[in-house]
């Protein structure tokens, strides 16, 4: 069961995390609940609203990465490419790898949808929009949408990604309403947020995304409510009915706004209600119903961010903070990246030798590989030589050794002629008797030997 709830700040986010919590407590599935993570680290995760209070009122528990992650990405996510090499991708991504089960709550996401389905593929997301009145009105009594001191970078990115996107249609509402101040900010907000939202899911870019109008929830009719409970795969009790508050957001008794700001927003009010009307809620809104006789004025001039609101110094106060904390992030973030470029630096100059090393050593084994091959040739020829000459010695030998029986039998008959010789010479009558036997030549012959 992972669930994620948005829509824009004082749209009743908190009012139905709680209550979804709470239901699905009781249908025995415990989801880890992740509360506004661009915002608040994790000692305020895994607890129910009620829980929250204590953790909220510290700094220490604000979350800087989630801060970087909400400047990583644009305000408005059109389409998925590139989105995986974020940051914020990455870091939402491993945040709720190890939850099967989570209930978040996001009030900065109104206009990331795609980003939010990216992150959790299977999850349901639900869209809460309230009527832009009591929106703005409860934002410009306590806070910015912006956060002020806190977020103030985020209104110059929604105007000009609100520029890139809407055109003349954005830049001349902005112009009707810069009268308003900062109140004009947060209708500009509501109303661009929420209309690039809705046309997301009616086109079906956004298919895991239903939009619920806050009124209705909050209205005495269960209709809506259990409609929402059953899409979550969760039966309706008859005690959900009153563990949800009816109570429809912070600062939402008699709105105090500027003079002449209902005619300046019908724009927006045109939205709500065709928003309203598509989603089936039963009675069209009528604004002077919630807001008569204004009586605040004009706000701070013709500047749409302001740092003197009711809680615009508590919250430059955790900004200068944060920013220090992120300035100390960022300068240790350069020099990891100033020792990684060296290093890499180093390990590229290490893999060039290397190469020349490599390239070196493989021609050298090439050349060692042919004077084997010759040397191999080579031992054959010898091999061969060898074995022709140890064929001729084995018939040299052999002549030798007929030769040498030869030399023995010559020298056997040398010594019997000498032998005879010696007889010869020995008696003159012998050696004229065996001038006669053997005759004057051959006698010379033997005498020769």
């Amino acid at each position: 069961m992972s669930l994620i709830i948005s829509g824009n700040g004082r749209s009743g986010t908190s009012n139905l995390f709680d209550f979804l919590y709470r239901v699905l407590e009781q249908d025995g599935v415990h989801p880890y609940g992740i509360y506004e993570p661009f915002y608040w680290g994790k000692p305020t995760w895994g607890k129910s609203y009620e829980e929250l209070g204590p953790f909220l009122s510290t700094i220490d528990n604000s979350s800087p990465a989630g801060i970087l992650a909400n400047k990583t990405i644009p305000l408005y996510v059109e389409s998925l490419e590139g989105l995986e090499n974020t940051f914020c991708y990455r870091h939402f991504k491993q945040l709720i790898g190890d939850y099967p089960n989570f209930l978040a709550k996001f009030i900065r996401a109104s206009s990331r949808g795609l980003f939010l389905e990216a992150i959790a593929p299977d999850v349901q997301i639900i869209f809460i929009v309230r009527n832009p009145i009591r929106v703005v009105s409860s934002l410009a009594k306590t806070f910015s949408h912006f956060g002020e001191g806190l977020y103030a970078s985020d209104f110059h990115r929604f105007d000009k990604q609100s520029v890139a996107i809407f055109g003349e249609e954005y830049l001349n509402y902005r112009e009707s309403l810069r009268m308003f101040g900062i109140v004009g900010a947060q209708v500009l907000y509501w109303h661009f947020t929420n209309r690039f939202n809705y046309e997301q899911v009616g086109s079906g870019l956004l298919k895991n995304t239903s939009i619920y109008i806050h009124e209705e929830l909050c209205s005495e009719s269960i209709e809506s409510l259990r409609n929402l409970v059953g899409r979550i795969g969760v039966d309706w009790r008859a005690n959900y009915d009153s563990i949800f508050s009816r109570h429809t957001g912070h600062s939402s008794g008699q709105s105090e706004l500027p003079s002449g700001l209902l005619s300046a927003i019908k724009p927006s009010i045109d939205l709500f209600n065709e928003i309203a009307m598509h989603f089936r809620v039963s009675e069209r809104f009528d604004p002077f119903k919630i807001c008569r006789n204004s009586t605040l004025g004009v706000k701070d001039g013709p500047v749409f961010i302001s740092s003197r609101n009711e809680s615009g110094a508590s919250l430059i106060k955790k900004n200068i903070i944060l920013e220090q904390r992120l300035k100390r992030a960022f300068s240790t973030t350069q020099r990891q990246k100033q020792r990684y470029a060296t290093r890499l630096k180093q390990l590229d100059c290490k893999i060039s030798r290397l190469e020349s090393d490599l390239n070196k050593n493989a021609a050298e084994v090439l050349i060692l590989q042919r004077r084997k091959e010759n040397l191999i040739s080579r031992n054959e020829q010898l091999s061969s030589a060898l074995q022709t000459m140890r064929e001729e010695l084995i018939c040299s030998q052999r002549a030798i050794s007929h030769k040498d029986k030869r030399i023995i039998e010559l020298e056997r008959r040398l010594k019997k002629f000498r032998d005879i010789k010696f007889y010869l010479v020995g008696s003159k009558f012998r050696l004229f008797f065996f001038r006669i036997i053997f005759g004057e030549r051959l006698l010379k012959r033997i005498l020769n030997l």
